[in-house]
């Protein structure tokens, strides 16, 4: 039985090195080479950030109370953005009043955010500021990874709460035009999910 296994194998890779062209084998090596050393130096060039755990875009992201995703549960689930809803004004038939709240609730979250957010890359500064003079300890880190992750928690629920309020005073026709004009429904694609959230405006309220 051994012997016939010897044989067998002897034959595969007889097989083998017939069928692989030549080269190919000994190129493979330099290929996983390469693939491992881009592994194994995911941060390579940041170093030369001025906060080295935040971009660029980040940084001015958070200055600018730039949305940044923190409100993709809202936005993704029926409960539209109240920048998206003016700039789509036209479209949604907008009345006055409806207007004029989505222009509150933006510039409150707005002027929350901006705040916020300039604290937060405050907080990042003295962070890293901790690590680049290696006085980092314990109690300090511990001390601001706390302000910061309360930071982080006030400026996605500003966010949040602002599609929240916007959601609240739009009809359930005008969330599935939003939501159509956005591309998360195709209203003649997807006509069942159409009429069903047309049926059931409650669950657009609570979604």
């Amino acid at each position: 039985m051994q012997q016939v296994i010897k044989q067998v194998s002897a034959t595969a890779v007889f097989l083998l090195w017939q069928i692989i062209p030549a080269g190919s084998i000994s190129a493979q090596p330099h290929t996983r080479l390469t693939a491992g050393t881009a592994q194994s130096q995911p941060y390579s060039g940041e170093e030369q950030r001025e906060i080295k755990a935040l971009s660029a875009e980040m940084i001015e992201g958070y200055r600018k109370g730039r949305g940044m995703g923190f409100a993709k549960a809202a936005e993704l689930n029926h409960y539209p953005g109240p920048m998206h809803v003016l700039e789509l004004k036209q479209i949604l038939g907008l009345t006055p009043e409806q207007e004029r709240t989505m222009n509150d609730a933006y510039n409150q979250m707005h002027d929350e955010t901006v705040r916020l957010g300039k604290a937060l890359v405050e907080e990042e500064k003295a962070l890293d500021s901790l690590f680049t003079h290696g006085k980092a300890d314990s109690a300090s880190v511990r001390r601001i990874t706390t302000t910061i992750g309360g930071l982080q928690a006030a400026i996605r629920f500003a966010h949040l709460n602002a599609h929240i309020i916007a959601q609240a005073v739009l009809t359930k026709e005008q969330i599935l035009q939003y939501d159509q004009e956005r591309g998360y429904i195709s209203l003649s694609k997807d006509k069942r999910s159409a009429r069903e959230l047309r049926r059931s405006p409650k669950k657009l309220r609570q979604e």
